[in-house]
């Protein structure tokens, strides 16, 4: 498991979302998962993606409404957890959106009510979230350029070594 600064990712993650979420699960088909005492929920359909660890961990949420963000983007505050909260409107599911097709599907609001339509597409063995979001009541959300937690790692993913460097210089300027 990655790490940042001696901290494993999902430790900052998870703890942004116990500042803002009363219910936190873990999407994973790993036991190592385990070690951080949170739920861990398998995925039901395997090999499918983003897509089928939300769709688990929808299924097994006790809240309608849940939050999703992927356990490399640690810099995802609690301020902006409950904004989205807040900004998803009538909406099942609510994303940050950058105009045209640009999403950010692992950081967004769901609501369990989605699960149908979600798994109507495993059935048709389509896995792409964005084409969910257009097949139910969806909110896309712009971030606003001068929100308190607006900042220029908010979204970064943590998938390389470059991007580990960056977000320990990033790390390194803040403190």
């Amino acid at each position: 498991m990655a790490e940042l600064n001696g901290r494993h990712l999902i430790e900052y993650v998870v703890d942004n979302l116990k500042q803002a979420c009363d219910e936190i699960l873990v999407s994973s088909n790993s036991e190592q998962c385990k070690k951080f005492g949170l739920p861990v929920i398998p995925d039901q359909y395997h090999a499918k993606g983003p897509m089928a660890g939300i769709h688990a961990c929808l299924q097994a949420a006790k809240n309608e409404h849940c939050f999703v963000v992927s356990v490399d983007t640690p810099f995802v505050g609690p301020e902006f957890i409950r904004f989205m909260l807040e900004a998803k409107k009538d909406g099942l599911i609510a994303a940050p959106w950058y105009g045209k097709d640009q999403y950010e599907p692992l950081c967004a609001y769901y609501n369990k009510d989605a699960l149908p339509v979600m798994e109507a597409f495993f059935k048709k063995g389509n896995y792409k979230l964005p084409d969910v979001f257009m097949s139910l009541p969806f909110t896309p959300v712009k971030i606003p350029a001068d929100a308190s937690f607006q900042h220029e790692m908010l979204f970064h993913n943590i998938n390389t070594e470059e991007d580990l460097l960056r977000a320990e210089q990033y790390l390194k300027n803040k403190a």
